[in-house]
């Protein structure tokens, strides 16, 4: 049963991104299909689950950062997370970065 769908007409108005919300109450298993509607297809593509709870991925899982938008646009600089026992003051140059970190 399809419960969401976006209708932004990106070629049109030049914006590489999508938003769907799908408000659940309570757990459920949700399916996602990603389709390409017209064009070339992208070069890179990347979902984001945001909200409560961890999400559980059985394929297809991105392996990478948390970071998107405008922390994720050419010459931008992001922030990340390590514990001062692993930068250079404590013998780890570059710092180590934490595990949960967004870059």
């Amino acid at each position: 049963t399809l419960r969401a769908r976006s209708s932004v007409n990106n070629p049109l108005l030049q914006f590489p991104a999508e938003g769907v919300t799908i408000s659940l109450i309570r757990p459920t298993a949700v399916y996602v299909a990603i389709t390409l509607k017209s064009g070339p297809p992208p070069g890179f593509m990347k979902y984001i689950i945001a909200g409560g709870g961890a999400p559980v991925f059985v394929d297809f899982a991105t392996n990478s950062s948390t970071s998107y938008a405008h922390a994720n646009a050419g010459g931008a600089c992001g922030v990340g997370a390590a514990n001062y026992l692993s930068t250079p003051r404590f013998g780890d140059d570059p710092p180590v970065i934490e595990s949960f970190s967004a870059l």
